[in-house]
């Protein structure tokens, strides 16, 4: 709305002082808004425990990831099982300006271990920054509310 009234305040005799004074004020909600959606831990992280069925459900609303789910959403547990977290490095390509660039990504697994040494991965992030600490904090979180352990390496 403010944008609107912008284009009509310069129309009208509005100051020069003024109209600047007001673009600076919606070029401040432009950047903060989108910027407080991405680092909103709200839209972050869901996890979903149902103990009737040791079942997980985790997904992921946040800006800032590439989130990567299994098909169908949901990982079956046991008492003896425990959860960690695991790195993964893989080859990535991209194009940029026409050019074709070729560079390594990272992962971090969020892994549900069987007492046999199998494992299924729940999920797994890669991100900007701090996305190690977010896959600890929801690895911990997953193993405190289904009752399992959660294991460093």
């Amino acid at each position: 709305m403010t944008l609107i009234m912008q284009s009509v305040a310069r129309g009208v005799g509005f100051g020069r002082w003024e109209f600047y004074g007001s673009m600076c004020f919606n070029l401040f909600f432009v950047i903060v808004i989108p910027l407080q959606l991405m680092n909103n831990k709200k839209l972050g992280d869901r996890i979903s425990i149902d103990p009737d069925k040791s079942r997980i459900w985790v997904s992921h609303r946040g800006l800032r990831t590439d989130f990567k789910q299994r098909r169908n959403g949901s990982v079956n547990y046991e008492n003896s099982d425990f959860i960690r977290i695991t790195k993964r490095v893989e080859k990535a390509q991209w194009s940029s300006g026409g050019e074709t660039h070729n560079g390594w990504t990272t992962f971090y697994d969020i892994r549900l271990y069987r007492i046999d040494g199998s494992h299924k991965t729940i999920f797994s992030l890669n991100g900007w920054r701090l996305t190690k600490m977010k896959a600890v904090r929801i690895g911990k979180s997953i193993a405190q509310a289904a009752g399992l352990d959660y294991r460093k390496k």
